[in-house]
């Protein structure tokens, strides 16, 4: 399978790649308005709930606004090193240090392009170097892999494309390690998935492994005798290179480890329980245009490839002329990839261990590579002889296709059916192409160019039909928020935190707009976070999940966490109307009782016990603090007014006390919506079962609350508990807490600035997630400092007037750029021995062949 390189490419190759894919896509643009053709723009679900605000808040960062690996403003504060590794290490991210914040939203509509044209150029490079084709096969298959149906879904996980991109150089890499012995492109191939990012990275690891397999079954299968020793030999080399690729990686993928390990969630062994996930049958829908959005679909791989490639494949297999070992080998991989999708444990192995919450099979792009793999080589085994089996191929697929129909219709039909037309005129163009006639094989050619054009600017078009953001909306929301919030900053240069219960016209309450905009907030929602401080609000109701943390106005829990600015379109209680925005008119409201964001508590513990009843660990977590015992709530009596027992169930709570009524759901749903005397009040969804505020109400009243399921599971019981806030106990204990805080006089980039002034001892809680890497000098004294609290930093401060200073460094992260450069000379010299070897070997052979000739 070894092959010359071909002398076309450098002439239409890379250009034919870039102009069909861009043709592609201009036609999916225009048909559904996607900027520079319209007003909409490609932000959707986390593209516009988290990585927008990523963006910004990384421009920003690059024009000197913010800290490379520290920020106050990603949610309650905490290092950047596990965002940057996991969202945005692509190199590609730094053309935003060009685009105003505003317009953010159009440059990832176009970057979007940009990444799925270079997979294309990526696949296209491989096939040339790696098969025996045509260059006109080598385009329509890298435009089939630069825009399959993985790469389409995943335009709302922008950061993943570049591993797509790279996978066909490591598979290249991996050719060039087995058959000529050179390993540099699979090196720095390898190293750059790792870096881009080091999730998708970690699969194209494995994937690495799979493929040199492959490769290995070629090589000494192509008429060679297995040499143990020469296998053993290569093995070792592939693996020493690959832990020099990973080592290379270091300077990023070292302390974004350290960080995950210490902050990120805890290892869950039901994965290995086995389960198999859907028929294998299903698993084969997506290899048609399929109508259903697969990004929470857990039945159906996204491994659309398009019909050219289908067809190969299926050719291959047929064909006689391919040897058995290879149609084997073929079979082996696909197959063996389908069963990886169907079986869960083998699925969570590459997801990393863990149980995604959407996006099932995140590494399917490996399955549609590998259908890319065995397509060339159909092509360069049997080029010659595609008719023999064109009939025999097209019944089997269309026979698959109404198979796959009938067992679970398609919710598409059209778009299924346009495949199976698709099928059968590109089987008829290989049959043009099998009588060698010029005429015909242009012919042929064109219906095989439309049929590509057609079919994947529908499968483009029907994943855009979803999107429905408007760029002008965006545009004017960012720049009217953070004007807002700038204004804020003008009049107030104290530390505190804003927060909002509302984001950009979308649906949801989650975001990270305090990233974009420059403030220091409750909300928070990366897969990078901090979830012990996660899982602290939820512990206290800001939200129902340790991923997403949303805000809703909790005027107890917002006070000790120092929110003292909220964007609200509702009146929330012991707050002051201070202003309006031009975002629909949301109100801007001033807490009163908001604290410094470090301030004097009388039990530094390090854990607390906390329960299942969100207004109760509020009242503990109030206990732990000032050493006493209170009662910050009066507990309401409720009592089931009416049900039904399957859609909605009502109760009547009777309020003890007068004051702001708020209500939690210890076994609150998704599905749920909550309403109050006939009002509509909030609905859960499956990340924001909070505590919610129902109004100011007298001693005496009685309340209706009433649950409606919205179709979801009716719970038994919901676990309603309501409480009054005792204001006079409250306003308390928030005085007492204000007469000993600590004076912040700087914070920003990782540094933080004190001053003290106390009689007495006192243990400081700053209320700023714990993480190690923090350096505390108190009056030029380095000091240590602790978790408290199970979530934020507890600091021993002597008495007398102090001067503190602290400031962050990210650990591990020297040690990762050492090991980066010694594994980078490591390489280098390595790579300088081999090529001294190979040279001496040849001279040594080209003098032996002179001896044989005299």
């Amino acid at each position: 399978m070894h092959r010359e390189k071909n002398v076309h490419f450098r002439y239409y190759g890379i250009p034919a790649v870039i102009m069909l894919i861009s043709v592609i896509i201009l036609i999916a643009f225009f048909s559904e308005k996607v900027f520079p053709f319209g007003d909409k723009i490609l932000i959707y679900n986390d593209m516009q709930y988290q990585y927008l605000d990523f963006f910004i808040w990384f421009r920003n960062m690059l024009h000197g606004e913010d800290s490379l690996l520290y920020s106050f403003n990603m949610g309650m504060g905490g290092s950047t090193i596990t965002l940057l590794a996991y969202y945005l290490a692509s190199p590609l991210n730094i053309l935003s240090y060009f685009v105003e914040p505003e317009h953010m939203a159009e440059f990832l509509t176009l970057l979007i392009p940009l990444k799925l044209i270079l997979c294309g150029i990526m696949a296209y490079i491989y096939l040339e170097k790696r098969f025996a084709v045509l260059p006109f096969f080598e385009v329509i298959m890298a435009v089939s892999y630069g825009l399959m149906g993985y790469n389409v879904l995943q335009c709302t996980n922008i950061m993943w494309l570049d591993g797509v991109m790279t996978l066909p150089l490591i598979a290249l890499g991996i050719y060039r390690l087995v058959w000529e012995r050179k390993s540099a492109v699979y090196f720095f191939a390898l190293a750059y998935g790792i870096i881009s990012n080091w999730y998708i990275g970690y699969m194209l690891c494995i994937f690495a492994v799979i493929y040199l397999i492959f490769e290995l079954v070629l090589f000494y299968g192509d008429k060679r005798a297995l040499d143990l020793k020469h296998l053993i030999k290569k093995v070792i080399g592939f693996g020493i290179d690959s832990i020099l690729a990973v080592g290379a990686s270091c300077f990023l993928f070292l302390p974004q480890t350290l960080q995950m390990s210490r902050n990120g969630e805890g290892f869950d062994f039901s994965i290995f329980t086995p389960i198999f996930g859907f028929s294998f049958l299903d698993g084969f829908r997506d290899l048609f245009l399929e109508g259903d959005k697969l990004t929470w679909s857990e039945m159906s791989p996204p491994i659309y490839i398009g019909s050219f490639v289908l067809i190969l494949v299926v050719l291959f297999f047929l064909s006689e002329k391919v040897s058995l070992l290879k149609k084997s080998l073929g079979a082996f991989f696909l197959l063996g990839m389908m069963f990886v999708f169907c079986f869960r444990p083998l699925n969570y192995i590459f997801t990393a261990f863990k149980i995604p919450s959407s996006h099932t099979y995140r590494y399917a792009f490996i399955f549609s590579f590998f259908m890319i793999v065995v397509a060339a080589m159909c092509l360069a085994e049997i080029y010659e002889h595609l008719g023999d089996n064109i009939k025999k191929g097209l019944l089997i697929l269309l026979t698959g296709l109404c198979l796959l129909d009938y067992v679970k219709p398609y919710s598409n039909r059209e778009m299924a059916y346009l495949s199976g037309i698709i099928v059968f005129l590109i089987g008829a163009a290989l049959i043009m192409l099998d009588t060698k006639r010029k005429r015909m094989c242009v012919f042929a050619f064109a219906i095989i160019i439309c049929c590509n054009i057609t079919e994947f600017s529908q499968k483009l078009q029907m994943e855009f039909s979803t999107y429905t953001n408007s760029k002008e909306a965006y545009a004017n929301y960012n720049e009217t928020i953070q004007t807002s919030v700038n204004t804020i900053k003008e009049n107030d240069s104290s530390f505190y935190r804003i927060d909002k219960t509302f984001t950009r016209p979308v649906s949801g309450g989650c975001n990270n707009e305090s990233m974009a905009f420059g403030y220091s907030s409750i909300s928070n929602y990366s897969s990078a976070n901090n979830v012990k401080a996660a899982q602290l609000m939820k512990n206290i109701g800001y939200t129902g999940d340790t991923t997403l943390v949303t805000y809703t106005p909790i005027l107890a829990m917002d006070a000790l966490m120092g929110v003292k600015y909220i964007y609200s379109d509702k009146d929330i209680p012991g707050c002051n109307l201070v202003g309006n925005t031009e975002a629909d008119g949301m109100g801007i409201y001033e807490n009163p009782y908001a604290l410094s964001l470090a301030y004097e508590i009388a039990d530094a513990a390090e854990t607390v016990e906390f329960g299942t009843n969100a207004l109760e660990n509020q009242e503990l977590l109030y206990e732990t603090i000032l050493g006493k015992e209170i009662e910050l709530y009066s507990w309401g009596e409720n009592t089931v007014k009416d049900s039904d027992y399957n859609s909605y169930i009502e109760w009547n709570v009777a309020v003890n006390k007068s004051g702001p009524l708020y209500v939690y759901f210890s076994n609150g749903q998704d599905g749920m919506t909550l309403y109050v005397n006939g009002e509509y009040i909030s609905s859960n969804t499956w990340y924001n079962n909070q505590v919610e505020y129902l109004g100011n109400y007298q001693q005496g009243d009685v309340v209706t609350v009433r649950i409606e399921t919205g179709g979801h599971a009716f719970a038994e019981d919901y676990g309603i508990h309501t409480g009054t806030l005792n204001m006079n106990v409250f306003e308390e204990a928030i005085q007492k807490l204000k007469t000993n805080g600590l004076d912040i006089t700087s914070m920003e980039d990782g540094l933080i600035s004190a001053v003290s002034d106390s009689s007495d001892e006192r243990e400081i809680l700053l209320t700023i997630p714990y993480e190690e890497g923090w350096t505390i000098e108190i009056n030029g004294e380095s000091q240590t400092y602790h978790k408290a609290l199970d979530a934020f930093i507890g600091i021993e401060i002597p008495k007398g007037k102090c001067e503190i200073e602290m400031h962050y460094t990210v650990p591990g992260l020297k040690l990762g750029f050492i090991i980066t450069l010694i594994s980078l000379l490591v390489f280098l010299g390595k790579r300088k021995i081999g090529i001294f070897k190979a040279d001496k070997e040849k001279i040594a052979e080209q003098v032996e062949s002179a001896k044989r000739l005299e």
